[in-house]
């Protein structure tokens, strides 16, 4: 297990952990929706080094919520999502190719949603 300023930092083997720069077709604004026991969209920034940071809103829950993650030299890519108040947050994982991505939404107990996303590389500049 890895250490991190002497304490022990558990990783989940099923997160991809960015070991190169996310390809330049990556870096950019990517928007997004999600669908299936619940609906919304999102926007994400993936940075030079594969990470990703954004913003979504839930159409069911009325919450918007924070997004972090990376991506992957290979496109795959893992995200989580939490709104203050609900937990305990989602996760998505998939893949992006050069203009569009898709992949599998899951909301954690009690809740148990989960549905599809898309996202597609946004023609704004990235800020």
């Amino acid at each position: 297990m890895p250490s991190f300023g002497g304490a022990d930092v558990p990783i989940r083997s099923a997160d991809p952990v960015p070991l190169l720069p996310a390809p330049v077709n990556f870096v950019g604004v990517w928007v997004g929706s999600y669908e299936g026991a619940d609906t919304g969209s999102f926007q994400v920034v993936v940075g030079d080094d594969g990470t990703v940071r954004g913003q979504g809103q839930s159409r069911g829950l009325k919450v918007m919520f924070p997004i972090t993650g990376v991506v992957v030299a290979d496109g795959r890519v893992s995200l989580d999502g939490a709104a203050v108040g609900v937990l305990p947050g989602s996760h998505l994982s998939g893949n992006l190719q050069a203009a569009t991505g898709s992949g599998r939404w899951t909301f954690g107990p009690p809740l148990n949603f989960s549905g599809s996303w898309r996202v597609r590389r946004s023609l704004t500049s990235r800020d």
